[in-house]
């Protein structure tokens, strides 16, 4: 009887071979996986312009923006597992959001002198269809290395550097949010 009980509890050779395996295939992908990420990043231009070629900012003051997400680890707040709404705003949707907004609202005012909140919805729809039109061509030149912001995108720039006031929205707060991360004026 003690055979039998101790044959029972052996496992089969393939379990090892199978559990190796699949921990070799996994790490393979997580590894291509990476490698992909980081050579299929999106380009930091040498300089950004205005349609007129006037320098706005250059790669210095971008790659400075990263150092101040990374400082502050505001680069976790959108997860993998959908949990970041709960640490900190998605400052790519909010960004995206307010862009949308004040190019509907520019092209309103250039098609009828009027805000976009005072459009007919038709003259919304028109607008709304310029913004979507503006927002979804992609204007760096990899020749020159530079990212042209049109007569569109370049209020919004001036907007944000005016206004002062913070990427979060300002009211809202958030529990692992760094009160001082976007309110230090060089920030």
């Amino acid at each position: 009887m003690a055979k039998m009980g101790q044959s029972a509890s052996r496992l089969s050779p393939w379990w090892r071979n199978a559990t190796i395996l699949i921990m070799i295939a996994g790490f393979s992908v997580l590894s291509a996986i990476t490698v992909l990420t980081y050579s299929n990043a999106p380009p930091i231009p040498s300089r950004v312009t205005d349609a007129g070629g006037r320098t706005l900012f250059d790669r210095q003051k971008i790659l400075r923006g990263q150092e101040i997400f990374l400082k502050y680890g505001l680069m976790e707040h959108g997860t993998l597992w959908g949990h970041g709404a709960y640490l900190g705003p998605d400052y790519s949707a909010e960004y995206l959001h307010r862009l949308a907004e004040i190019c509907n609202d520019q092209y309103a005012r250039e098609r009828s002198g009027r805000p976009f909140s005072g459009l007919t919805v038709e003259e919304s729809e028109v607008a709304a269809s310029l913004t979507r039109r503006e927002l979804r061509v992609n204007r760096y030149d990899a020749a020159t290395d530079t990212l042209v912001f049109t007569p569109a995108r370049r209020p919004r720039f001036r907007c944000r550097r005016k206004s002062g006031r913070p990427i979060s929205g300002g009211s809202r707060r958030h529990r692992d949010y760094p009160r001082h991360s976007s309110r230090h004026p060089r920030k």
